[in-house]
């Protein structure tokens, strides 16, 4: 068969080597018998592209097919007693944890050893002895599993897990686990640092295969990954590291093959379709030691769980399987739940999802009905919550998309002069190929608005990430390959926003409990704020958690928490979010005693008022009293803001509350105060204003302004419209010249208004510190 079209980029131009006239359609239908499964597989010729994206290959043979049920690792031998299938992840904290899972050998129950359900890991640092006296010991838990071997045998195992807590920061260290008189080899690992900000991880997918040769190709492109990136912390496996999950014998050769190097690699894997059958305990479950818990319905259990490395939040989602059932639906809706929190609770710069299915792909399933709900379920929620990179798996093809935002390619982003990306919008999702032997082609039928690069080397791929304190790097490489193919940087200089400020809880005017806080005073970049409770005490949904958008013209917010247990304390976690970043979380007790703080302070010196958002129920200024001298006084507020005089108040001074009397109760609510002071306005007399209210078809003020001394900077008069007390509009002229009249006309009811009127030296921004440039005015009806 020859070999299929090429098409490259090169700028916007595109080259095409048409080997052939002809467009030729191949259809081909192997069925393997014994592997449950029919392959059907359409190729197709190379499509030329608009230029936009690059295809490295477009291959025209079919997808690999694999020999079946000839599984025969050798590190299995019946009566050894010794652990083989051994996998090392990250526990909790990658700066002092990490967790086994291994199997030994229970088939001849009689003839095993007294201790065969002892579950021992040994710990020492590196170029210690066993017997040291620093040596840390720590004892698991095990289980007897009847298992399948294949589809003619069955077997009988010890699953074996534990876990290793309370190592030191940046420290290497050995291992050795088993039985005592069965211990494994030693293997190694090393502790993530104190302040570990650089470091590299591998990424690989879909080393599925049908005998032992497809899992020794796996083995040697993960040896492969290893000599590019020796300082690999872990290996992030994004499913299907199988193809028959219910048969031990691939398990075996999965571990087996590469396990010289696993005894040294953290694994990080993802659940993948080929991986189950999906129920709450599966080989899956087994043979890896991941948190469990995260979601009520788990298909299997530790499928769904997150770690953090570096300024790293990694987040590992299932997919499930082909066809969901209602049980797979509703765990799928859970985890968008979970991953909610978890991105809430984060205060990690970088966001990384991994899962098995590929929303975006263009191999054999990428036209789809079920990836294609995928895409529609999921890429709202990756843009909700600025996840950065998506590793991805299933299809078999590699692909990387352009950074992707609402379903649209993000064409126009800031590429510096080494072609990193700067602080791109959206999100970048990859699928690199196949770690194995089974590979399928680029469907040049789908519609492709989404893959940047993509190739069909028809041979496996493996992938580095490099992090750095502001770069995410992923270099991608064909087997057999020095220099890697594809490669793209992410330069991100954002920084994290300030955190929520005048943080509260108490009952509104209709009874409810509810969060009231002040959005903080650098905040133009925030798009809104993550609520979670921080013990998981919501009810039956561990996993709740809230995002309020923010307003630009809003500083107090409120949140309404309904369903709550009043026999129950809740800590309540509020974090200010930015284009991707959370600030630090601050915490409120949930509290019903009192009716609840209003919000949003604002504090604007030049006018000298003091401004809130209303608690919900109370909603009229006569609701409230202020104060000025920090409490000792109270009185009747009459208007939102408040005016409280030209005078110097520390912050803390002034403060406004809902009134006992408007509330119906013995005591008043809490007290919002102000947190910036207010200070007497120096009046520098370079202006003179004069002006009265006109009557007539429409109201308005004619107001004269002239210079009476030297100033050459900016000044500006300010016109304040007033319902009584109440600022209600506000207008602002520049002053051009050294004598001017000024005509500001309403539409308002003539008998109800007054006007106000200011020279500053500024308008638009923030008032503190404004320069009044003339003694201000105020213009009534006569």
């Amino acid at each position: 068969m020859r070999e299929g079209n090429v098409v490259r980029r090169n700028e916007s131009k595109v080259m095409v080597s048409c080997l052939t006239g002809i467009l030729i359609v191949l259809t081909l239908t192997v069925a393997l018998w014994g592997t449950g499964f029919l392959l059907q597989h359409a190729a197709y010729g190379a499509k030329a592209t608009d230029g936009n994206e690059r295809v490295l290959r477009s291959a025209t043979e079919t997808s690999q097919v694999f020999e079946a049920g000839t599984n025969r690792s050798a590190t299995y031998r019946a009566g050894d007693y010794r652990p083989f299938a051994i996998a090392m992840s990250i526990h909790g904290s990658a700066k002092t944890g990490r967790s086994f899972a291994w199997y030994t050998d229970y088939n001849d129950q009689a003839a095993a050893p007294d201790d065969a359900m002892d579950s021992l890991v040994e710990v020492v640092e590196a170029g210690l002895a066993f017997d040291s006296k620093t040596k840390l010991r720590f004892s698991g838990q095990a289980r007897v599993l009847p298992v399948k071997l294949d589809n003619t045998q069955n077997a009988t195992f010890i699953g074996h897990k534990a876990i290793v807590e309370g190592l030191k920061p940046g420290t290497d260290y050995q291992y050795r686990l088993g039985s005592e008189g069965n211990w494994s080899e030693t293997g190694s690992f090393s502790t993530e640092g104190e302040d570990e900000s650089e470091y590299e991880f591998l990424y690989m997918t879909d080393s599925q295969g049908g005998n032992t040769n497809d899992y020794r190709v796996f083995a040697n492109t993960l040896r492969e990954g290893m000599k590019k990136f020796p300082a690999a912390r872990f290996l992030m496996m994004t499913g299907d590291q199988v193809d028959r999950g219910d048969w031990e014998s691939q398990w075996f050769d999965f571990f087996g093959e590469p396990q010289d190097v696993l005894m040294n690699l953290p694994i990080q894997a993802a659940v993948g379709n080929h991986d189950g059958p999906f129920r709450q305990e599966n080989s899956f479950f087994h043979h890896f030691n991941y948190p469990v818990g995260e979601i009520s319905n788990p298909l299997p259990d530790g499928a769904t769980y997150a770690f953090d490395y570096g300024d790293a939040r990694i987040m590992v989602l299932n997919t499930m399987d082909m066809g969901w059932n209602t049980d797979q639906r509703q765990a799928f809706d859970e985890q968008i739940e979970w991953l909610r929190k978890e991105v809430a609770q984060t205060d990690k710069k970088w966001k990384i999802v991994a899962a098995h299915k590929g929303i975006y792909s263009l191999g054999g399933h990428s036209d789809e009905d079920e990836i294609r709900e995928l895409r529609a379920l999921l890429f709202p929620v990756f843009d909700e919550l600025g996840i950065d990179m998506v590793l991805q798996g299933h299809d078999h093809s590699y692909v990387r998309t352009y950074q992707m935002y609402k379903d649209q390619a993000l064409k126009k982003i800031e590429i510096d002069e080494a072609g990193r990306a700067i602080d791109p919008d959206g999100t970048f999702y990859i699928i690199n190929n196949a770690s194995g032997t089974k590979f399928y082609d680029i469907n040049n039928n789908v519609l492709n608005y989404y893959g940047a690069v993509f190739d069909q080397p028809r041979k496996p791929v493996f992938s580095g990430i490099r992090m750095t304190g502001d770069s995410l790097t992923i270099d991608s490489y064909h087997a057999g390959e020095e220099e890697p193919f594809d490669s793209y940087t992410i330069v991100r200089k954002d920084i994290k926003p300030d955190p929520i400020v005048d943080g509260a809880s108490g009952r509104d005017g209709h009874g409810r409990t509810i969060l009231s806080w002040s959005a903080p005073d650098e905040g133009e970049d925030i798009r809104g704020f993550r609520i979670y409770e921080k013990n998981g005490k919501m009810g039956d949904n561990k996993n709740w958690s809230a995002y309020l958008p923010a307003s630009p013209d809003r500083k107090g917010y409120v949140y309404v928490l309904d369903g709550l247990n009043s026999d129950e304390m809740y800590t309540f976690v509020v974090r200010t979010v930015n284009k991707r970043n959370n600030s630090d979380g601050v915490s409120i007790e949930a509290s019903s005693e009192r009716i609840a703080a209003p919000g949003g302070s604002l504090v604007d010196d030049g006018f000298n008022t003091f401004g809130w958002t209303y608690v919900p129920g109370f909603e009229r200024p006569e609701d409230y009293e202020y104060t000025v001298d920090g409490g000792k006084r109270w009185q009747p507020v009459v208007a939102n803001p408040q005016a409280v005089g030209d005078s110097d108040y520390a912050a803390g001074d002034v403060r406004v509350r809902v009134k006992a009397e408007a509330a119906g109760e013995d005591q008043p609510g809490l007290a919002l105060a102000n947190r910036i002071a207010f200070t007497t306005n120096t009046v520098h007399r370079v202006y003179a204003l004069a002006g009265k209210m006109m009557t007539g078809e429409q109201p308005h003020v004619a107001v004269d302004v002239r210079r009476i001394a030297d100033y050459d900077g900016q000044a500006y008069l300010i016109v304040q419209l007033m319902n009584g007390n109440q600022p209600e509009l506000i207008n602002a002229v520049p002053i051009t010249k050294d004598q001017m009249q000024i005509n500001q006309y309403f539409n308002t009811d003539k008998d109800q208004y007054a006007v106000k009127v200011f020279v500053f030296d500024s308008f638009g921004g923030a008032r503190k510190g404004l320069i009044h440039l003339a003694e201000p005015i105020l213009l009534k009806h006569n």
